[in-house]
């Protein structure tokens, strides 16, 4: 008996873990991929998550804060975070042993072997453990998916709050600059029509002739012109401005609405290069974790193919009234073999999608590699 017991273990602890191993995309190198770096910057260094203070203005500060606490996308994705969390905990809890508690008592009559007449009570307590050996490494493979996920999940939400960040900052920046090129424009508007003014007064006096009137009207008619479409790009930028804090268009934000002129950033920001770049941008983490998740879902898969072992443990106290009625404790142990064979047909199906090209680890000779 011993000697079972310790080769089983033996046989446990040299478990193998079917399915490839994920192995991550390079990316390009800093040497072929530069851009252009403020100096004093090293090459990967990137701007850094509050990106905007650089402008130190305090409005655009309170607005994108305001942004992220009213937008309801940024929720959802914090939702989904925590619930992939979750799934990471009860993934992990497979790896511990499994507990159930059963209570059961009844009251009526029965026929045991030996019949008495009469309602009599029974009841049965039981306690059950079972632990599922990970041979194969299918208990190993969920909780990489599910981690893979969870990572998936946390780059998902910071995508949605990068978008959210730059749409409020180009839509603050877009209705200073316009704000800006009104002042511009309608300073503008009154040169010219001082200009216009002053050949009218030299055409009245014989100095000028009509032509140049009508040349300086179209002028001032062309100056004037000019104003519409950056009032249009002013309040329309307000509009969305006001969409992005979950406010209606009357409610403009009075903050954005005085900005007169584009703030403009106090330091250089840093570039990096590429391969940087593609590090820092949490769409391409998220596409690249859920690459992750779906090749470790590949031995989750490939597990099924083979034998799933269990050790299993009870205890029980059965009691009752009456002499018919069976009483004692009854304990049980042993493992639990459960193989789908040989019709193993839907766990092949779900090993075909694989994602991208065929890898295999070291020993790709085999569906499993050596832990």
């Amino acid at each position: 008996m011993r000697k079972t017991m310790l080769s089983f273990l033996l046989l446990a602890t040299s478990a193998c873990t079917t399915g490839p191993n994920y192995v991550r995309p390079a990316a390009p190198t800093a040497s072929q991929t530069a851009l252009v770096t403020p100096p004093g910057s090293t090459a990967d260094e990137g701007p850094g998550p509050d990106w905007w203070r650089t402008y130190e203005d305090p409005a655009l500060d309170a607005l994108i804060e305001r942004a992220l606490a009213a937008n309801t996308d940024l929720r959802v994705a914090l939702a989904n975070f925590r619930a992939a969390e979750a799934v990471v905990g009860e993934a992990r809890n497979a790896r511990l042993p499994q507990t159930t508690i059963n209570g059961q008592g009844t009251y009526g009559r029965t026929q045991p072997p030996l019949y008495l007449p009469g309602n009599r009570f029974s009841g049965l307590g039981s306690f059950q453990l079972a632990y599922e050996v990970d041979l194969f490494g299918r208990v190993s493979r969920t909780v990489e998916a599910a981690r893979a996920d969870a990572e998936a999940a946390a780059f998902a939400r910071a995508a949605v709050r990068v978008r959210i960040v730059a749409a409020v900052t180009d839509a603050y920046l877009s209705a200073c600059t316009a704000s800006d090129a009104i002042t511009v424009v309608r300073s503008s508007i009154e040169l010219t029509a001082d200009s216009a003014r002053i050949i009218g007064q030299q055409e009245r006096a014989g100095s000028a002739a009509r032509l140049d009137v009508a040349r300086a009207e179209g002028q001032l008619a062309e100056a004037r012109a000019a104003l519409a479409p950056f009032e249009d790009a002013r309040q329309s930028a307000l509009y969305e401005l006001a969409a992005l804090l979950g406010l209606p268009p009357a409610q403009v934000p009075e903050a954005a609405a005085r900005c007169g002129s584009p703030p403009g950033p106090h330091r250089p920001i840093p570039i990096g290069d590429v391969a940087g770049l593609l590090k820092r941008r949490p769409d391409v983490a998220e596409a690249e974790r859920r690459l992750a998740a779906a090749t470790a879902r590949i031995g989750v898969a490939t597990a099924d193919l083979y034998p799933r072992i269990s050790l299993g443990a009870s205890v029980a106290q059965a009691g009752g009234e009456g002499i018919s009625q069976s009483r004692g404790f009854i304990f049980g142990l042993g493992p639990l073999l459960s193989f789908a064979f040989p019709n193993n047909g839907a766990a092949r199906a779900r090993i075909r999608p694989r994602p991208g090209p065929r890898r295999r680890s070291r020993a790709s000779t085999a569906p499993f590699s050596r832990r």
